[in-house]
Parts: structure tokens; C-alpha cells; sequence
């Protein structure tokens, strides 16, 4: 479970929060990206008709051996309508070391 706290302090636009988790192993390799999660969008500070804070949950479920074997989180955030191309690309970079994971497994 993913529970999210968003908040905009800008006076005019708005927050437009994604979210996407990376489970590393003891060496530090991604084993596991998550799907990317789009939060609320947060309205401006002087924007009336939308909160400019609160929360989102979200239920992401990794493999189990993923489970067993991760020893930390690596979170990303970006205020996008995606990841953006330096993070994007960073998150693929992770990807590429849990398919050579993954094949030990397989």
C-alpha cells in the first residue's frame, strides 16, 4: 500500500503529482519498478474550487520473490503528466538490472 500526501504551494497552477517505487536488492539493483501512480491533481493556493493538499492510496503488488528479496525503496516524483525524460530514463536504466535479476530466477 502506497499512501500519498500532495500538497501545491504555488499561488496559480496546479500539482499534478506521479509516483513511481523501485524495490533494490542488497546490492542496490532494481528487482522491481512499480506502475507509474497519478495523483489527485491539486488545485493552485488561490484557486477556490480545488484543495490544494490531501491524500491518495494506492495498492501495488510486487512478485513475491521480489518481496524476498528487496532490502530497500527508491521512490521517484515528478510534477508531469509523466515521468519526464531524465527520470523516465533513470527508472528504465533500473529496469534493465531486474531483467538480469530476474534471469537468475528463471
Amino acid at each position: 500500500m502506497v499512501d500519498t500526501f500532495t500538497e501545491c504551494n504555488n499561488k496559480f497552477h496546479g500539482l499534478r503529482a506521479r509516483i513511481t517505487i523501485v524495490a533494490l536488492d542488497g546490492r542496490g539493483r532494481a528487482i522491481g519498478v512499480s506502475q507509474e501512480m497519478s495523483c489527485t491533481t491539486r488545485g493552485g493556493i488561490l484557486d477556490i474550487f480545488s484543495p490544494s493538499s490531501g491524500r491518495d492510496k494506492f495498492a501495488q503488488k510486487f512478485p513475491e520473490s521480489v518481496g524476498e528479496e528487496a532490502t530497500s525503496l527508491e521512490i521517484f516524483q515528478d510534477d508531469e503528466t509523466g515521468m519526464g525524460a531524465g527520470k523516465l530514463l533513470n527508472v528504465l536504466n533500473h529496469a534493465k538490472d531486474v531483467r538480469a535479476v530476474l534471469a537468475d530466477f528463471i
